[in-house]
């Protein structure tokens, strides 16, 4: 049987990943914490001419990772994507996304819009 933190983290990881279905990315999950981040995300394609990065999401329900953790984040730069973290707000408890800076992050709910990123 899965430890309790694997069980609330593993949930959170499929609630992220629904909320990204909704507006239209492609989405899948690192089983087991292979990887260094929890989910892939691709953008849909709504003009050939713009250029839509996918997403590299850490997924932490509390939204804190440790420092050292971070800086990993920060370090492995080499994919063209852009990275998140995917936290609970504490108060709505509605999925929120900021940068590794720390900066918010809105993807926006319309699946026919283009999938931009907002910084707030």
């Amino acid at each position: 049987m899965a430890s309790r933190n694997y069980v609330i983290g593993r949930n959170f990881e499929y609630r992220v990943i629904a909320y990204l279905r909704k507006r239209g990315y492609y989405c899948f999950r690192s089983f087991g914490s292979k990887g260094i981040y929890d989910i892939g995300a691709f953008p849909p394609i709504k003009k050939a001419e713009i250029h839509n990065y996918p997403l590299l999401i850490q997924a932490k329900s509390n939204g804190y990772i440790h420092p050292t953790e971070l800086q990993n984040l920060k370090d492995n730069d080499k994919w063209q994507a852009f990275p998140l973290i995917a936290f609970k707000d504490k108060k709505s408890k509605k999925i929120k996304f900021r940068s590794l800076d720390g900066k918010e992050i809105i993807i926006p709910w319309e699946k026919k819009s283009l999938p931009a990123l907002y910084v707030v």
